[in-house]
């Protein structure tokens, strides 16, 4: 491999992008697709998915991976093509606290 095709592929992984896809559980309709850099932060995308739900983020919101199960929120400060090891469909589930009966 020449010192350009490395430089070329090196390039290459700075632009790789994800899509991560968000359901909105509370409403439904067509779930939100954010395409971000590997190298950003999972923060970016939570941030961005609350400008589109256009609210302010609660402390007992829900945001979960679909495939586990498991809460996104403790890995906002991990970029997200390491975040994507841990949650490989990279498909979100997000919803409100609902008050008990």
């Amino acid at each position: 491999m020449t010192p350009k095709d490395k430089k070329d592929r090196e390039d290459a992984k700075k632009d790789a992008r994800l899509t991560v896809i968000v359901h909105n559980e509370d409403e439904g309709g067509k779930p939100f697709k954010f395409h971000e850099k590997d190298e950003a932060a999972v923060a970016t995308v939570i941030a961005d998915l609350y400008r589109k739900l256009k609210t302010d983020r609660n402390s007992d919101d829900r945001l979960v991976c679909i495939g586990s199960g498991e809460s996104v929120l403790p890995y906002e400060e991990e970029k997200l093509g390491d975040y994507a090891t841990r949650c490989e469909a990279l498909e979100w589930g997000w919803s409100r606290k609902t008050g008990g009966a």
